[in-house]
């Protein structure tokens, strides 16, 4: 039985791994107005959904920070006529994988069955988001496991690190909110608020991206039976773009310990940004790359300063960031951070070389296929695809957009992103050779 399970996940890559074609995506409306896109793969009898609402822990009240994170793993704790006990068990007994999460722009839904399973899946997807318990008994304790879950990341840095940016760089704006929320904020939580939670999902700006053995005409059909009983709301109101706060600021959260964590962070660029895919390829030659980029290169390889250190974008609907990330001991925290400004210098001052050029591009293109090698992995890309308006010959249109990236537009998007008095740095531990301006004792 394992080699029968393990030969069905490799030809389940096979299969999939080849991206899809704008031709491959079938894109319509359910006679109930359920936007969906579908991707058929009759290869293998397995069916995967993934869909989003747009509003995520942003709705929630300061007093009530956390409520999404509750309410959406509430979803799965009973349904309809079924406990918690008897829903897990029916997933369970039919291999169904089930899951909600609440994210800071989005509610998102996970759904993957096979074919012969996919009536009860479909069934037991409906009652969760029309029909769900939200029992006293389960509220409690995923209450309490969010509490201890909160407990363990006040003794991890880097959650510390990342806590301690969203809260000041986006001070004053929805995404500083606490996604977990805090102890106080979620004891509060009651079955009423997740009542009122509960009617936030609607039909009308509901997304659905499907993968695998499903035609259009059942996957209509599961579409309506399972969402069309969700009301029609206002379209969620846009948030307003956020500015991000503490520029040219350094900030210190004191923590003991021998190693410190460091983020420098920078004002991002949207997805349907014309420099986006430049700033892909910066991104790779600087410290996107792992071992063949040049921040690994000069701190780790050379100097042995760090075990790892890593760059990227934090994207969000209206406001991304892009950050350098590492951490150090403690007294090696100044050295490391002229690094980086040194190699931040130089990838703005000169030109990227051919070879850099070309081993990004290569690698970004060529890897592409490896992130989609599961049905779900391919219905999630879809969703976001779809969610973010990209359009659905996107990742032929990003093939084509690498190529053409030269040297300049990697230095001009670095100038552009990379500015020294936007740049702003945070440190979590006891690092020296550092001169704060603000410091901090906890994240409260």
């Amino acid at each position: 039985m394992k080699r029968l399970a393990a030969s069905i996940l490799f030809v389940l890559a096979a299969c999939i791994a080849q991206p899809c074609s704008a031709n491959d995506v079938q894109m319509f409306k359910s006679s109930k107005g359920i936007t969906a896109w579908l991707i058929e793969d009759h290869s293998l009898p397995i069916v995967s959904m993934s869909f989003a609402w747009n509003g995520g822990i942003e709705g929630d009240d300061e007093a009530r920070q956390g409520l999404s994170h509750v309410a959406a793993s509430m979803l799965t704790k009973g349904a309809a006529g079924d406990d918690e006990n008897a829903f897990l068990k029916k997933l369970q007994d039919n291999a169904i994988s089930l899951s909600f999460q609440a994210q800071r722009d989005n509610i998102y839904g996970q759904l993957r069955s096979l074919k012969d399973a996919l009536p009860i899946a479909q069934e037991a997807l409906r009652a969760s988001i029309m029909q769900p318990r939200f029992d006293d008994q389960s509220l409690m304790q995923v209450k309490a496991q969010n509490i201890s879950a909160l407990k363990n990341y006040m003794a991890d840095p880097g959650w510390l690190m990342s806590r301690l940016m969203m809260r000041e760089v986006y001070a004053g704006h929805p995404y500083s909110k606490r996604t977990l929320g805090t102890q106080a904020s979620i004891n509060s939580i009651t079955r009423d608020d997740l009542k009122n939670w509960h009617k936030r999902l609607n039909r009308n700006e509901l997304m659905v991206s499907v993968t695998g053995d499903v035609t259009k005409e059942e996957l209509g059909k599961l579409l309506d039976e399972t969402f069309g009983g969700l009301p029609e709301r206002p379209a969620h109101p846009d948030l307003a773009e956020a500015d991000l706060k503490g520029k040219a600021e350094t900030f210190v959260l004191n923590y003991k310990g021998p190693q410190s964590s460091m983020m420098v962070v920078w004002p991002g660029i949207h997805r349907d940004d014309k420099d986006w895919y430049a700033m892909e390829v910066m991104n790779y030659i600087l410290g996107g790359g792992s071992f063949s980029s040049r921040l690994m290169s000069e701190v780790r390889e050379k100097r042995g300063l760090t075990y790892g250190i890593s760059s990227g974008m934090s994207l969000f609907d209206h406001g991304s960031s892009y950050g350098v990330q590492a951490s150090f001991k403690n007294e090696n925290a100044g050295q490391v951070l002229d690094l980086i400004k040194k190699e931040i210098t130089r990838l703005r001052d000169a030109k990227a070389s051919a070879e850099e050029l070309k081993g990004a591009k290569d690698y970004l293109i060529g890897s592409y296929a490896l992130s989609l090698t599961s049905t779900m992995r391919v219905a999630g890309h879809y969703l976001e695809i779809q969610r973010q308006n990209l359009g659905v010959d996107a990742q032929q249109k990003r093939e084509v957009a690498l190529k053409a990236v030269t040297a300049d537009d990697v230095q001009r998007v670095a100038k552009r992103i990379l500015q020294d008095e936007s740049q702003i740095t945070f440190f979590v531990g006891e690092p020296q050779g550092i001169t704060p301006t603000k410091t901090f004792d906890s994240v409260e």
